[in-house]
């Protein structure tokens, strides 16, 4: 079924892994009316050889592609993946920081060490660092976003910003300038 919607949705976004799916489902379910319009899909790896087939399959119609990965320190695969960005068809967008959790938390680090704190009760100080922060919530990936994912529009969370490459994929799919 994956497979389907992939080549044949209207606008796909495919995505690292979990963390990334519920995160983006849950923001669009919350912040916006257009989760009907675009199918959110965990792939973890081989972006080159899908956006390929994508292409090939798409090439003249309407569909569009968003690619959202993490850079994990490889500007070779950012630069391999990033070339085969086409306007209007392709977007790639790649974490600024190693992972997910890094560009999270350097947006909302004050929203986020404020829940983890009061919510989550991790051990962390009210002068952690965005590094340190997102240190520990990569050693409880799944469970912290699951958690976050639920709090989406809650006030609490009323002033989350999503990452840029995550942002920047849903302007284009929506057709927004980017």
């Amino acid at each position: 079924m994956d497979l389907y919607k992939l080549l044949f949705s209207t606008n796909v976004m495919l995505v690292e892994g979990i963390s990334e799916e519920l995160l983006i489902k849950s923001y669009l379910r919350e912040y916006s009316n257009y989760l009907n319009n675009i199918e959110v899909l965990s792939f973890h790896k081989g972006y080159n050889k899908i956006i390929d087939l994508w292409m090939k399959i798409n090439s003249h119609g309407k569909r569009k592609i968003a690619v959202v990965r993490d850079y994990d320190n490889q500007p070779n695969a950012k630069e391999q993946t990033e070339s085969r960005s086409i306007p209007g068809k392709v977007f790639v967008g790649t974490t600024e920081g190693y992972t997910l959790e890094d560009d999270i938390v350097n947006g909302n680090i004050d929203l986020l060490r404020s829940y983890f704190i009061d919510h989550l009760n991790w051990d962390i100080e009210l002068s952690a660092t965005a590094s340190e922060i997102a240190n520990v919530w990569k050693s409880k990936k799944g469970e912290t976003m699951a958690m976050i994912a639920c709090e989406f529009g809650t006030e609490q969370f009323h002033n989350f910003s999503l990452p840029n490459h995550i942002n920047n994929a849903i302007k284009f799919l929506k057709g927004e300038p980017i």
